[in-house]
């Protein structure tokens, strides 16, 4: 991966939770896929955040001083010097600015905070609709480890727009291409597998 996108451009390693516990014998159990996360541009790609309803206040700080991140800002008229706190930034001047247009930003007893309805998602995904919704000891469609929807509803979600292009070449038993086309996206999908793409082609009709 860090050949063909160059080690730059790797942002993170997310575990999926896929399973629970199946009684492995002498072993620890596998239950994580491993999704590694690659942007195109470190400088400039998209992600989307997700809203989840409810207002939370979310700190634009952390405990400790870091001298490239301990800066000082103004905000309507005001110093918030992190460093006199011992605290360091978790976002750019940029972002701060940027949140301060939306009205987001709220300053609790001399630190910020971010009011937002944004989730946040951590790179242990491990919601129940995360899990895989069949059996390991049944027979599967086309491969024996189809992705349950929400994994890539989420991962389109936040990584496109509507109207860009999501490609998948090892199209298996066609979630990505069923959800590309829920999320009004386009699509380039391949598989190697004749029942493979037969199976996609069969979903997307209906």
């Amino acid at each position: 991966m860090d050949e063909i996108f160059g080690s730059n451009c790797f942002r993170n390693r997310i575990y999926r939770k896929h399973s629970k516990e199946r009684g492995f014998f002498k072993n620890f159990d596998s239950q994580v896929d491993v999704i590694l996360y690659y942007v195109k541009n470190p400088a400039n790609f998209v992600f989307n955040e997700l809203n989840q309803g409810n207002i939370k206040f979310v700190p634009l700080y952390e405990n400790g001083y870091l001298e490239a991140r301990s800066y000082s800002l103004i905000y309507k008229k005001s110093v918030i010097d992190l460093k006199l706190k011992n605290k360091h930034w978790l976002v750019t001047k940029k972002q701060f600015h940027n949140m301060a247009e939306r009205n987001e930003i709220q300053i609790i007893e001399g630190l910020p905070y971010r009011v937002t309805r944004v989730k946040s998602i951590g790179n242990l995904w491990d919601e129940p609709d995360m899990l895989d919704d069949y059996s390991r000891i049944d027979t599967a469609e086309a491969y024996d480890t189809p992705k349950p929807e929400a994994v890539l509803d989420r991962i389109i979600k936040t990584c496109s727009n509507p109207g860009e292009v999501v490609a998948d070449f090892f199209l298996g038993g066609g979630t990505t291409a069923v959800v590309t086309k829920k999320l009004n996206r386009k699509g380039i999908f391949c598989d190697i597998s004749p029942t493979a793409c037969k199976i996609t082609v069969d979903k997307l009709k209906n």
